[in-house]
């Protein structure tokens, strides 16, 4: 059974670089540059702060999904305002049967309606990207771009 989608105080700052370090970032070391837990855990914190955090959590109140939510440019061209993700992430075994992802991105949009600005999501992983791909069109979403990345021989 998990929890309804709830936002995160400073009081989550522990438990999400817990989990964000531990079960997103350990899951893509490989694929992902080098951590820096002190730059990752001022994130977190100034999400926490500036931002939005919405979690999720198990029937032992662990966090099993969250999603952060910062104001940033739109683009280097533009001062228009977006909401971006610094973080979307829900463990693999709570993606299929259960609304973990859907009520956290339905909270999202919540609040870029509310603020009337534009939400962008990064997808900053190559894996299950066509699903990603559906998830975010299935609700409203525009897919603008990519990211294609050398890696050094």
């Amino acid at each position: 059974t998990l929890s309804a989608v709830r936002a995160a105080g400073a009081e989550a700052l522990d438990d999400l670089l817990r989990f964000l370090v531990v079960e997103f970032y350990c899951r893509h070391r490989n694929v992902l540059p080098e951590l820096d837990v002190k730059k990752a855990t001022a994130v977190i914190h100034r999400t926490l702060r500036d931002g939005h955090v919405f979690v999720v959590e198990d029937e032992h109140g662990d966090i099993v999904g969250s999603l952060g939510l910062l104001k940033t440019d739109a683009a280097w061209f533009s001062g228009e305002q977006v909401l971006s993700d610094p973080w979307f992430y829900v463990l693999p075994s709570y993606r299929k049967g259960t609304r973990a992802a859907v009520d956290l991105l339905q909270a999202a949009i919540a609040v870029a309606d509310e603020q009337r600005v534009r939400l962008s999501m990064a997808v900053v992983t190559a894996e299950n990207v066509d699903l990603k791909h559906q998830f975010f069109r299935r609700h409203g979403f525009v897919h603008l771009g990519g990211v294609y990345e050398r890696r050094v021989q």
